[in-house]
C-alpha cells in the first residue's frame, strides 16, 4: 500500500524532481490525511475506495497551479484535474479499473464525460485497467481472461475520444496492464519503464512537453533586528 511505502515514495520524488505521479491502487482511506504521507512540497488528489483497497491519486508539485475537476454522479475509481499552463489547461486523469466481470464499465463513461467536457485540451490518462487481453501494437483482443465485450468497449471508448494508448512494454509478467494515454502523442518525449512500488514489475515515466504555470511564492516580511531599539523591547 501507498502508506507502508511512503519513505520510498517520497525518496523518488525529491531525487528524481518529479512533477506528477498518476496512481492507482493506493490502499487509502479518508482516515489518512496527505500530509501524513507525502512530503511538504507535494499534495495529493485522491479518490479513496471506503474498505481500503483500490483507489486512485495523482500527486503533483505545489508550486502547480491545479484545479480538481468535479465529475458528476461518478461511479468508478477514477480522479481528475486541471493544470494550468502557458497554453490550454492540461487535463490529468488518474483511473483503476479493478479486475471485475461486468459488462457495463461505470469507468469508461467517466473517462467520456471528461473527454466531452474538455476535448480541445491535453489529456493525459494513466493507471491500471488490468485489460491483458488487448496487443497494444495491432490494437487487437488476443486473450479471453475477460468477457469480449469488456475488451471491446474499452477500445471502442478510446477511439471514441480520439486517443492513443502510448505504453508498448510488459508492466506485470507477460502483460501490459498500466497505461498512459494522449490525445496528443505528438507532445511525448519518453515513455520508458522504471522499477514498480507494488505488486507490479514496472512503472511507467513519461515526459511530455508542458509550458505549466507556477504559483508565485507568496511576499513576506523581513525584520532588521538592527533596527529594534533594544531598551524599549526589554
Amino acid at each position: 500500500t501507498m502508506n507502508n511505502k511512503k519513505d520510498e515514495l517520497n525518496q523518488f520524488l525529491l531525487d528524481n524532481d518529479v512533477d506528477i505521479i498518476l496512481g492507482s491502487e493506493t490502499h487509502l482511506t479518508q482516515a489518512i490525511n496527505n500530509s501524513e504521507i507525502f512530503h511538504p512540497t507535494y499534495t495529493a488528489y485522491r479518490c479513496d475506495r471506503y474498505d481500503g483497497y483500490g483507489g486512485a491519486i495523482i500527486i503533483t508539485k505545489r508550486s502547480l497551479i491545479v484545479e480538481e475537476i468535479e465529475i458528476k454522479d461518478r461511479k468508478s475509481e477514477i480522479v481528475a484535474i486541471k493544470i494550468e499552463s502557458l497554453h490550454k489547461p492540461v487535463i490529468l486523469v488518474s483511473c483503476y479499473r479493478p479486475p471485475y466481470r461486468t459488462l457495463t464499465e461505470p469507468i469508461f463513461q467517466d473517462i467520456l464525460k471528461i473527454e466531452k467536457k474538455y476535448r480541445n485540451n491535453p489529456i493525459w490518462i494513466g493507471g491500471d485497467f488490468n485489460l491483458p487481453d488487448i496487443d497494444w501494437n495491432t490494437k487487437s483482443i488476443v486473450r479471453n481472461h475477460y468477457p469480449l465485450a469488456i475488451n471491446q468497449s474499452f477500445l471502442d471508448t478510446l477511439d471514441t475520444c480520439g486517443v492513443e494508448q502510448i505504453v508498448g512494454f510488459n508492466t506485470r509478467k507477460n502483460s501490459i496492464l498500466d497505461l498512459f494515454i494522449t490525445n496528443r502523442p505528438t507532445f511525448l518525449e519518453r515513455c520508458s519503464p522504471i522499477p514498480g512500488f507494488g505488486d507490479h514489475d514496472t512503472a511507467i515515466l513519461v515526459d511530455v512537453i508542458c509550458q505549466q504555470k507556477y504559483c508565485k511564492p507568496s511576499p513576506r516580511k523581513v525584520y532588521m533586528w538592527k533596527r529594534v531599539n533594544m531598551d524599549i523591547l526589554r
